[in-house]
């Protein structure tokens, strides 16, 4: 993944946790792609010095996207269960222009191969498919 940083995330790790930290003076929105996450703790919208434990309930609440206050932060814990390279992004245009993206390499001895006919570097060309039509 061309730019992107990867987390390797080692295999006899049982969940991750992520603090994300907001430096613009907006609220931006992050998305993580394969897996749920709860939302531990975040900074109260009137302080971002200090993040504020949640109170977590007895079958919390399980997310793929949150809301990271302007100035703010978030810690993030999710499961580290899911074979695969999942792409935690902001879904802002503007965040993502920056490079507001970065990715989790969780349990990689797991994961399947990459058939040999999907590139893995550069642009995909694209290519029809049997039953499609081309007009």
């Amino acid at each position: 993944m061309d730019g992107v940083p990867v987390i390797s995330v080692p295999e006899s790790a049982t969940d991750i946790e992520l603090t994300i930290e907001n430096t613009l003076p907006d609220a931006y929105v992050v998305h993580l792609h394969g897996m749920r996450f709860q939302v531990m703790a975040m900074t109260p919208l009137e302080s971002a010095r200090h993040l504020m434990r949640l109170m977590t309930p007895e079958a919390p609440l399980l997310k793929d996207t949150v809301s990271i206050p302007a100035h703010g932060s978030v810690i993030l814990r999710t499961m580290a269960d899911n074979p695969g390279v999942w792409t935690l992004q902001a879904l802002s245009t503007i965040a993502q222009l920056r490079g507001a993206a970065t990715a989790l390499n969780v349990l990689p001895s797991k994961q399947p191969p990459i058939p040999l006919d999907v590139p893995t570097q550069g642009p995909c060309a694209a290519r029809p498919m049997p039953g499609d039509f081309l007009i």
